[in-house]
């Protein structure tokens, strides 16, 4: 091979090698999407409560400016009726309600129902999460000053002695 024909090789060699790097630095799977700008993350494994009282799933602590904020909390889990005393149709109803803090304030629209049983009897949620759904909400807020904030998670039964468990999670907060 000629000198020039080393160069342009080479040439065509290193554009190759860019668009890989471009390409593995992008995921690399055509999928488009932009930056994730101020975006604080944690997940979460197994939690289980009895309780109609609102127990810690998450938190997390961050830096941010004065501004809105949105909260993204996504779970996978399951809820019992094991009290038998919420009836739905003659079915055995059960519910989490989930809720979002931010510096010990709830956030708007305060407690949702995230998932539940459909009124339907059946076999516990066991570990392998047979009965498991996923299911998201989005709470919209305000950092009212600069600096540290901090963000938590908490669920509950509709009733005492439900049983409910949660089986993994991902709390997501988007900030100026």
């Amino acid at each position: 091979m000629s000198g020039k024909g080393k160069v342009v090789g080479a040439v065509v060699a290193c554009g190759l090698l860019v668009a890989v790097a471009a390409g593995a630095a992008t995921g690399g799977g055509g999928a488009g999407g932009g930056p994730a700008v101020n975006l604080d993350f944690v997940t979460g494994g197994r939690v289980d409560t009895p309780s109609a009282s609102f127990q810690p799933v998450l938190a997390k602590s961050f830096e941010a400016q004065r501004g809105v904020l949105v909260v993204r909390f996504s779970a996978e889990g399951c809820v019992q009726d094991t009290n038998a005393q919420a009836q739905f149709v003659g079915r055995a109803y059960a519910a989490i309600k989930v809720r979002v803090l931010l510096n010990g304030v709830p956030l708007e629209p305060g407690a949702v129902t995230l998932i539940d049983n459909g009124g339907k009897i059946g076999e516990p949620c066991g570990l392998s999460g047979k009965r498991a759904s996923a299911a998201s909400f989005e709470w919209g807020g305000l950092a009212g000053t600069a600096g540290t904030q901090t963000v938590e998670v908490q669920f509950r039964n509709i009733n005492q002695w439900d049983s409910a468990t949660l089986l993994r999670s991902t709390l997501a907060i988007q900030h100026g």
